[in-house]
This record gives C-alpha cells, sequence and structure tokens, in this order.
C-alpha cells in the first residue's frame, strides 16, 4: 500500500511509512496534514514554517523534483531541537510535526510555497505563492510587525 501510495504521490516509500506511523501514534481526535493556509493564518506557526523549510532545504538534494525521507525525517528532528532549546522546552504548541514537514515539503516541490527575499531586512522566508502580489514588496513576518526593522540600513 505504502508503494501504490508513494508512487501515485512522486515521494519516497518510507515517508508514507513514517507519515502512516506518526498517525497512529497521534491522540484520539487525530491528525491531519495542514494545509499551508492554515499554517499561514497563524502568524506564529508561519514562522515556524520558514525555519522548518530552510533546514529541510538545507539536508534535501532535489526539493524542486522529489521529496527525501532522510532530509525530512532529520529536518524535523533538527528543527524541533532548535524549536525547544530557542523557547526552553516551553511553546510547545507552536512546534510543527512530521505531517506539517511533509506539507512543507510537498508544496515547495509542486511550487506552491517559495522562498522570497524579504524587501526590508534581505531574508529568506517562505511564501505561498498564491499570496504573492508582484506589484507589492514582498515582506516578512518581523518587517511586517511594528516597530523598527532589524538588518535595515
Amino acid at each position: 500500500h505504502a508503494l501504490a501510495v508513494s508512487a501515485i504521490l512522486h515521494m519516497d516509500p518510507r515517508i508514507v511509512t513514517n507519515l502512516k506511523r506518526s498517525k497512529q501514534r497521534v491522540n484520539a481526535k487525530g491528525s491531519r496534514i495542514p494545509t499551508m493556509i492554515a499554517l499561514a493564518k497563524d502568524g506564529v506557526k508561519w514562522k515556524e514554517v520558514g525555519v522548518l523549510l530552510n533546514t529541510y532545504l538545507s539536508l534535501a538534494d532535489d526539493p524542486y523534483n522529489s521529496i527525501s525521507a532522510d532530509a525530512l525525517i532529520g529536518a524535523t528532528k533538527i528543527y524541533q531541537s532548535i524549536h525547544s532549546a530557542m523557547n526552553g522546552g516551553v511553546n510547545q504548541e507552536w512546534m510543527l510535526d512530521a505531517n506539517a514537514a511533509f506539507a512543507i515539503a510537498r508544496e515547495y516541490r509542486d511550487g506552491i510555497l517559495k522562498r522570497v527575499s524579504c524587501s526590508d531586512c534581505r531574508i529568506k522566508f517562505a511564501h505561498l505563492i498564491r499570496d504573492l502580489n508582484p506589484s507589492a514588496p514582498a515582506r516578512c513576518p518581523a518587517a511586517r510587525q511594528p516597530g523598527p526593522v532589524r538588518g535595515r540600513s
């Protein structure tokens, strides 16, 4: 079954198996693979998407054409370690899981999620292509907040 699903989705069968296992370990409510739109609506989680995306891209060999199980699993572990260290073990409700990591990798591979440069601070951040207005400059979540922007000259 995992081989058929992986062939249809053009992904490594180990990802399908891992997602099935993680689905079996969730609470009674269940866990679904989140959509990027749902994550984008939550400003805090959207910042987390950027961290996880950058981690995945640093490990994946060909993220434009395929989803690497090893890179996805490694990126999720690294991201969760970074998240825990930055938050002192608190704010775990904002931490993304393997399902979110798969959604991020899938949306990146499919061209729906991209990394763009912030027009204010020049850092690269996750951005949904459907929300990208060519006439408006792309601004990262930090630049959209009131107050001074780091990195501006």
